[in-house]
């Protein structure tokens, strides 16, 4: 197997080098800074993918290297960004604010396309897209009587004698 630098996976960086002050201190950001951290948010995620290992054999020989993976935006990693805790981001969705609240509505809206049209396509896995957004297909139940079918109504009845059921049978 060749041997390289060793692989940077994760590179969250951005989201964690940070200050004392800058974590536990008291953020008070304006509409605009937030749009502004919004918008920030998007374009790093969006060139910082993330790093994959991947493996092949070629010629009797092993070969790994990395290959470049779409970063799938949150609200966690969007939070981690500006520096605000997800309490302080659930409490701008509903703070009175309208400005506020559209920026805020406006990044969720985002977070969630991406989602689910990565999802669509292959690019995140299907199943855990559908259980981030609310839309576990393992939720849906039947909310009709077992005891009571729905059936549909047909304009014909459709009469077959069983010989001639036999005789289509023995054709199968």
């Amino acid at each position: 197997m060749s041997q390289g630098k060793p692989l940077n996976f994760a590179n969250y960086g951005r989201l964690y080098r940070r200050d004392y002050d800058s974590v536990i201190g008291n953020k008070t950001l304006t509409n605009e800074q937030l749009f502004q951290f919004v918008v920030s948010y998007f374009e790093w995620a969006e060139q910082t993918p993330l790093n994959t290992p991947e493996t092949a054999n070629f010629q009797g020989g092993v070969y790994q290297g990395e290959a470049k993976k779409t970063r799938p935006f949150s609200v966690t990693s969007l939070c981690l960004f500006i520096g605000v805790q997800g309490k302080v981001w659930h409490t701008w969705r509903t703070c009175g604010d309208e400005e506020r609240e559209a920026i805020v509505a406006f990044a969720d809206s985002v977070i969630r396309e991406q989602k689910y049209a990565a999802g669509m396509v292959g690019l995140f896995n299907p199943q855990f897209v559908l259980k981030d957004l609310d839309m576990d297909i393992s939720t849906v139940r039947n909310i009709g009587d077992p005891e009571q079918p729905i059936h549909h109504k047909t304009e014909h009845e459709i009469v077959i004698s069983e010989d001639k059921l036999k005789a289509l049978i023995d054709k199968l």
